[in-house]
């Protein structure tokens, strides 16, 4: 997954300096003293133009892009219909066993929702496709990559599906990147050469309410190397997560740097693995097992 850029100040972690030319949206960001951090990037985005397909530099909070956000989406596609899987024989498609540790967890929670950023093709290393085939669960799959979008809606899947990237700003914007480098946000692209590809970056909070979900059970969340930011961009006193899992190795501040952002949130730490953090809400948690005693057990069980 990748296209995501700006860093949002939702949370009072940040303060943001924006600065808009014709062309270019200058984030200087200075972050709070104990992530000792300093960045300034001039990004390549465009301005909104009514006659094209896109709409930019708009807040999260802004009716117009929700609306525009409503109109990107592709539907679910029916229950009813079959599935058009490369594997349809498997049951779970997650790389290291992620949806089998969470279908445990949750003890075969039925009609779930969830949020997967990173979502590929909706089969391949899927976190959340065996909840929604096989325990009847939905919400909204996120992709970026046009290569790997347009085969996602053709899987059948019985979620919302969206070509986009999650904005670390709270605001919409234009992405150029290298498609070589599209699973990696760090490759921004300030030049037009064949090889680059235009993504569109949405704030997640507008994803969410596009699609009425703002009370998750499930958010995974894949952005190679952006993932705390895009955890600062959520207004938690609006959206509501039972469990997330995480991945680490390329963020700011590694799993450790995630959990203690999300601490301040009523979040504890259930598994670090070399690959996911993974995450719990502590009192949601807590209701859907039955006691504190249930969440005491769960954790450190990962296999």
């Amino acid at each position: 997954f990748s296209g995501i850029l700006f860093h949002g100040n939702i949370n009072g972690n940040s303060e943001e300096v924006i600065e808009e030319n014709r062309m270019t949206l200058s984030v200087q960001r200075r972050r709070s003293q104990n992530t000792n951090r300093t960045t300034e990037k001039e990004l390549p985005v465009q301005k909104h133009d009514k006659n094209k397909n896109y709409f930019l530099i708009a807040d999260q909070y802004s009716p117009e892009l929700l609306e525009f956000v409503r109109r990107r989406l592709h539907p679910p596609s029916p229950r009813d219909l079959p599935y058009n899987l490369s594997s349809p024989l498997k049951m779970h498609y997650s790389q290291f066993n992620q949806s089998l540790y969470l279908e445990k967890l949750l003890k075969g929670k039925r009609n779930g929702t969830f949020v997967e950023l990173g979502a590929l093709d909706g089969e391949y290393d899927s976190n959340t496709l065996y909840f929604e085939r096989e325990l009847g669960w939905t919400g909204i799959l996120i992709e970026p990559n046009p290569d790997s979008f347009n085969k996602l809606i053709t899987k059948g899947r019985k979620s919302f599906c969206i070509q986009a990237a999650a904005s670390l700003i709270n605001m919409s914007a234009l992405l150029k990147l290298k498609r070589e480098y599209i699973a990696q946000m760090s490759y921004i692209s300030y030049e037009t050469t064949p090889d680059m590809i235009t993504v569109e970056a949405y704030p997640l909070y507008t994803m969410l309410k596009a699609v009425n979900l703002t009370k998750i059970d499930f958010l995974s969340l894949d952005v190679e190397g952006a993932e705390i930011e895009v955890l600062e961009t959520i207004p938690w006193h609006q959206i509501t997560v039972m469990v997330m899992c995480i991945e680490h190795p390329h963020s700011e501040g590694g799993a450790q740097g995630i959990a203690q952002y999300m601490k301040k949130f009523g979040y504890i730490v259930l598994e670090i693995t070399v690959l996911d953090i993974w995450l719990a809400n502590k009192a949601l948690l807590e209701q859907h097992l039955g006691s504190e005693l249930s969440i005491q057990k769960v954790i450190g069980t990962y296999h």
